[in-house]
């Protein structure tokens, strides 16, 4: 994958977080407080990871 597009990326993933973590916060009372934020964890983790990604390909050597 081209490293110039990682940046649009990460962009993209921080919007749908948090589009995606508004949303669940609605569900709250169906799914539970474990369970919603057992999925915070894996999104922000996700974008966390995406992240650490795109800063180990924008180091200058």
């Amino acid at each position: 994958m081209y490293p110039q597009y990682i940046r649009y990326f990460l962009i993209i993933s921080i919007i749908t977080d948090i589009a995606l973590i508004a949303y669940l916060s609605t569900l709250i009372d169906e799914i539970g407080f474990f369970f919603f934020f057992l999925l915070v964890i894996l999104l922000l983790s996700g974008t966390y990871l995406l992240y650490t990604v795109h800063k180990r390909n924008n180091r200058n050597p």
